[in-house]
């Protein structure tokens, strides 16, 4: 089994810095999977759950990168002031921030709202997943899960 770390860091502007968590290996990794989460109460319930398939990817030998969006979790602003394209924006910000790491994005995994926001701009946020496999499944409670992957990485289960 690979040694992985758990990390917590605030990144961005005062005012306007993102809390995010890292599961990754300890000895380093050039790839990473981005995990989108769901919207307020459903985030709660699913953080254990993120946690889990972050360091299950971590496990794996590829960072799992889960940020808290502006205006909610440990994120600097009020939620009053939190909108989709904001919290898109956060997305890009994300993505930047690991590709000046030297990291490539291999995965995405978006929950509900996460999916949503995944989705709605895909091009502009996962053009570094264009052409790649995406996959959408809605189970019959409504519950929405993207989940894209580059071919060029697989990730093995365990």
């Amino acid at each position: 089994m690979i040694r992985t770390r758990l990390n917590g860091e605030f990144f961005g502007a005062p005012g306007e810095r993102l809390f995010v968590l890292e599961h990754a290996p300890a000895r380093g990794t050039e790839t990473f999977a981005l995990l989108v989460p769901p919207f307020g109460d459903e985030m709660n319930k699913s953080r254990r759950m993120l946690s889990l398939v972050g360091a299950g990817l971590a496990e794996r030998g590829v960072a799992a990168v889960l940020p808290d969006f502006y205006g909610t979790g440990d994120s600097d602003g009020e939620f009053s002031a939190a909108t989709p394209a904001r919290w898109i924006d956060d997305l890009c910000g994300v993505i930047r921030l690991q590709h000046e790491r030297e990291r490539r994005l291999v995965a995405v995994l978006g929950v509900r709202l996460g999916c949503a926001l995944a989705t709605v701009e895909q091009d502009r946020v996962f053009g570094a997943l264009r052409g790649r496999h995406m996959h959408v499944w809605k189970e019959p409670d409504g519950y929405t899960i993207l989940v894209t992957t580059t071919a060029t990485k697989s990730i093995n289960p365990a």
